[in-house]
């Protein structure tokens, strides 16, 4: 797609580095994985529900048993007595062009009469896009990812894309004919691969998160469910 880039003042371009940077400040935190005292990333929480242990266990096994489609493979401790359910398991994280991710992770969850808590610890994330080594290999390797990186990698692409944008504006000032044609051409290049790029930084970032998002929240639902009755 070629660059056609409407005149915008210096008020505006000001207006609009804040805008971006105010929206990857929130982004950070919102989709930024929470840490526990160990500086590890781990999703907990305590919720009191008028349940009873028994119900809440039940809840929770019967969740386990309808999310995970072999149960058996990915459960470590199953103990109605202790109010515990461990599962061990990884969601896979797919991205056009062949990038595979896997988001590794622990999930413990423990019933008591009126409350449950669930933890998501033991995360790990590790890239399995395939490269020339594994493919000569024919092994499946996996590259550790931390999730930050990711948001650095956009606001890294963020400053890049800010200063092709600006080199075409300057080439459209100064260039004429076909040394402008063929300036705009290349500038347009490097334009496309990283919003290529970015695009698959943000998306991986979004979906690492929302994986924990949609575990914690068909949990949380399966576990309200009142079945005494």
């Amino acid at each position: 797609m070629a660059y056609n880039s409407p005149p915008v003042t210096m008020k505006k371009k000001l207006l609009l580095c804040i805008f971006l940077l105010f929206n990857v400040m929130c982004y950070s935190q919102e989709k930024t994985f929470p840490k526990n005292a160990n500086n590890e990333y781990e999703f907990s929480e305590v919720v009191e529900i008028g349940l009873s242990k028994q119900t809440l266990f039940a809840n929770a096994l019967s969740w386990a048993m309808s999310f995970y489609e072999d149960y058996k493979s990915v459960v470590q401790t199953e103990s109605e007595s202790d109010g515990r359910l461990v599962i061990k398991d990884y969601e896979l994280i797919l991205y056009p062009q062949k990038t595979e991710e896997r988001v590794y992770y622990t999930l413990t969850i423990d019933c008591k009469d009126n409350k449950y808590r669930y933890v998501f610890n033991d995360i790990k994330i590790k890239d399995y896009t395939p490269d020339k080594y594994s493919i000569v290999l024919g092994i499946s390797m996996g590259w550790d990812v931390n999730h930050e990186q990711h948001l650095e990698k956009i606001k890294e692409l963020s400053e890049e894309r800010s200063n092709i944008e600006k080199q075409m504006q300057n080439a459209s000032a100064t260039l004429k004919g076909g040394k402008l044609k063929k300036t705009t051409k290349k500038l347009q290049a490097l334009l496309d691969d990283i919003n290529d790029n970015l695009a698959k930084e943000e998306f991986l970032y979004n979906d690492e998160f929302n994986t924990f998002d949609r575990l914690i929240n068909s949990l949380k639902k399966k576990m309200s469910e009142n079945t005494d009755f």
